[in-house]
């Protein structure tokens, strides 16, 4: 995020490439996350509290890398707002009573296995946290649990049971 330029910006959706597979994969494909609602608020935050115009398209969208002239000084910045916001959120975590080792990787676990349980089809998990192997995104998803497995063979024999009949 601390990349995101105005530029990114198109159609009312944010178009990006994920850092962490930016140089891994050969074919990048775009990332893309339309803008909410709760989105456009802290984006019109930053915009409000820094100042910034979206008229340069490239300025960031998010004030953390301005001071920054080099490649080197945004990775090291980068480095350690990641830090910084690591360290805040297991905070957060210890005083609202959730686990260990809650860390942003966690909510990006928890984006797929909620998109898994909407029963969201794979193939747009996948392509919205950037993976370009299936079975990366199958990593992410927990197995099903007894009544789901339960209802899900309910249905098998329901469906059977209408063709028995229609044969009949």
């Amino acid at each position: 995020m601390c990349n995101f330029k105005y530029k990114n910006i198109m159609h009312g959706e944010i178009y990006f490439i994920r850092q962490k597979t930016k140089s891994t994969i050969q074919d990048q494909k775009d990332i893309v996350v339309p803008i909410l609602e709760t989105i456009q608020r802290i984006i019109d935050k930053h915009e409000n509290k820094h100042g910034n115009e979206n008229t340069d398209k490239e300025k960031y969208l998010f004030p953390f890398l301005n001071d920054t002239n080099t490649e080197k000084e945004r990775f090291l910045k980068s480095q350690n707002l990641i830090r910084l916001t690591n360290k805040k959120i297991k905070i957060i975590a210890k005083k609202i009573g959730l686990m260990d080792g809650i860390s942003p990787y966690t909510a990006h676990h928890s984006y797929a296995t909620i998109l898994a349980k909407l029963r969201v089809p794979e193939s747009f998990i996948a392509e919205q946290l950037g993976h370009s192997k299936r079975t990366v995104t199958q990593n992410y998803f927990d197995s099903y649990t007894k009544e789901e497995r339960l209802g899900f063979n309910i249905l098998l024999l329901k469906s059977n049971s209408e063709k028995t009949e229609a044969d009949v």
